[in-house]
């Protein structure tokens, strides 16, 4: 098939490509230098496209607070341009959407629990999850939208919590590792379990549909400082900042059965065995 990856360079991007290469596909790689896919017209050159992953948006949470117009309006006007594109060339879509649940009522959380928007970053994508939907009823575009949970791995933007506090661990000049609250607990998935869940998901593509992407197990802030330390072999003193961010998740498990009961049983890497390959990784670059 030939496939169109926006958002290429990005960290789920990068794995992706990988994923795709290895199943023989012809990959059209998107990058922010290859168009502003604000611009309506940023994709007219490109033809005989088969499906679209489409990843490219803004995703830090917190910068979301500070430009919420700016979040919810680019997010969903590169959508809409993604999705006009796909109508046209009767291309199958993967949108990459986000944990959407908020505080979870019950758990594991899977894909009927009520959508709860907590920050305008995922407001962006519950807006943008409705606007998949349209298109697909109204214009025949079929769309998978997957909610990955916590996602992890070499690569990520240092901003996020583990590559956060992994570099503190692997900062030989830094006695310690500071966050600011060790209990909250997450699903925490490792980048290329996500790639090949989206690889084997793409020929179930037809008419809409949504997925959670997880482990099914949850980690404190607390276990995953002990697990990498264990990993790097160090013991730096824990300091606990006793900060809560605004709409804090205490817990959150993934539901995968609806996934599973689509492309099969999932081969998940556990969450000690993520931590290695990814500090094998570190070694290696």
């Amino acid at each position: 098939m030939r496939i169109m990856v926006t958002g290429a360079e990005g960290f789920i991007g990068r794995y992706l490509l990988l994923r795709l290469g290895s199943d023989g596909h012809e990959i059209i790689e998107h990058r922010h230098e290859d168009g502003d896919l604000r611009d309506a017209h940023s994709l007219d050159g490109y033809e005989g496209v088969d499906a679209v992953y489409h990843l490219a948006a803004k995703t830090f949470v917190p910068e979301s607070w500070d430009d919420p117009k700016g979040y919810i309006a680019d997010n969903n006007s590169i959508l809409i341009n993604v999705l006009e594109f796909c109508r046209n060339c009767h291309a199958r879509l993967v949108f990459v959407s986000t944990y959407m649940y908020g505080e979870p009522e019950y758990l594991p959380v899977d894909e009927k629990h009520r959508c709860v928007m907590n920050t305008p970053y995922h407001l962006s994508k519950k807006i943008g999850e409705e606007i998949c939907e349209f298109y697909s009823r109204n214009f025949g575009v079929d769309v998978a939208v997957v909610r990955p949970f916590n996602v992890y791995g070499k690569g990520q933007n240092r901003d996020f919590l583990l590559p956060k506090v992994y570099y503190q661990v692997a900062d030989k000049n830094a006695d310690e590792v500071s966050v600011f609250n060790l209990a909250p607990k997450r699903d925490y998935v490792y980048v290329e379990d996500v790639a090949d869940v989206l690889a084997r998901l793409l020929p179930a593509v037809k008419g809409y549909d949504i997925y959670n992407i997880g482990s099914g197990r949850s980690y404190s802030v607390k276990a995953a400082i002990d697990i990498i330390q264990a990993e790097l072999g160090t013991d730096k003193k824990v300091v606990e900042m006793h900060a809560t961010r605004k709409n804090e998740v205490m817990d959150c498990v993934a539901s995968v059965s609806h996934l599973e009961s689509v492309i099969g049983p999932l081969s998940i890497t556990p969450f000690e065995e993520g931590i290695h390959k990814w500090h094998v990784l570190e070694d290696e670059s």
